[in-house]
């Protein structure tokens, strides 16, 4: 621990003497940046953070937020294992979900403890239930949830029910995935923070006559796609306007 020094802000100091205890010291007119100077600092043994004139507003707010002690990872497979890998890193307990279907899958005893989710049968609606995802983290002292990816991971539900439960998501905010998750929405965004992106429509297109005018606009061909999600299903490659109907 001798000689590191963590500037967030300003000048944020891991104390020899108490190596549980963060110092925070603002220097004044600076944004908030993040500076590891010798070695990356233990995080798991800071227990409290002390601030100097003032300075919780520059501090990030990892250092706000009360630690994650038992993670559950509302998906399965490969996906659930590297996530419970990191989380064992950072010596977070870890709680796995699976699908009767899945009661022999491998992420199921890669982690601490293992939940049966959702009916028999039934085994995509399983890892989809937020209510069901939801009440086992409750009933078995999750701090935080990680949705993975696929499956609820853009399903601002899923952030909603976190927050109601008092329980982190691991993931942006339900109204972040509501604009993002609509592709009209998400590209207004892109274009107001002068990101570069396709020519294309900018309103979504509700009959066939505006994708006649929309693709006379822009020029074939054209790729139709689904304004919300889809996972690249459904996406259609036009050349010719005989073929857009």
């Amino acid at each position: 621990m001798s000689g590191t020094v963590l500037r967030i802000g300003g000048v944020c100091s891991l104390r020899n003497d108490s190596p549980s205890r963060v110092v925070f010291e603002p220097v004044p007119d600076r944004l908030p940046d993040l500076h590891l100077a010798d070695s990356s600092p233990d995080f798991n043994r800071i227990r409290s953070v002390d601030f100097v004139d003032s300075a919780a507003t520059l501090v990030p707010p990892c250092l706000h937020m009360p630690p994650i002690r038992k993670l559950l990872v509302a998906n399965r497979s490969e996906i659930a294992i590297r996530v419970f890998r990191s989380a064992t890193e950072l010596g977070i307990r870890t709680v796995a979900i699976y699908a009767h279907e899945d009661r022999y899958a491998l992420h199921r005893f890669k982690a601490d403890e293992a939940y049966c989710v959702g009916a028999e049968g039934e085994p995509i609606r399983s890892y989809l239930d937020i209510e069901s995802i939801v009440a086992i983290a409750k009933e078995n002292g999750v701090d935080a949830i990680h949705p993975g990816y696929g499956f609820l991971s853009e399903n601002p539900n899923l952030v909603r029910a976190c927050d109601a439960a008092g329980i982190k998501f691991v993931g942006p905010t339900s109204e972040i995935l509501e604009q993002l998750g609509d592709k009209t929405s998400a590209r207004r965004i892109a274009i107001d923070a002068e990101v570069p992106v396709l020519t294309g429509s900018d309103k979504p297109l509700v009959t066939a006559d505006d994708a006649e005018s929309e693709a006379k606009r822009l020029g074939y061909p054209v790729i139709i796609k689904a304004a919300h999600g889809g996972g690249g299903r459904g996406m259609r490659v036009v050349r010719e306007p005989k073929h857009l109907r």
